[in-house]
């Protein structure tokens, strides 16, 4: 049928230490979105802004 389970006990031993890393990473990834890649309400309402202006540019250039 199927193969019996074999664990490293060594591999098992450092399996908490490899969780509590990727726990660290993934607040280092969160504080970084958080930081770079969260508009906020003021910055949503530029960017529609910035992004209408470009589009009537867009469309006066290509009826020329």
């Amino acid at each position: 049928m199927s193969d019996p389970l074999q664990v490293d006990p060594a591999d098992l031993d450092a399996f908490p230490s490899t969780v509590h890393d990727l726990t660290d990473q993934n607040e280092s990834a969160r504080d970084f979105r958080g930081e770079w890649l969260s508009l906020s309400s003021t910055s949503g309402r530029l960017f529609f802004a910035v992004t209408q202006a470009f589009q009537k540019k867009r469309c006066r250039l290509g009826a020329n």
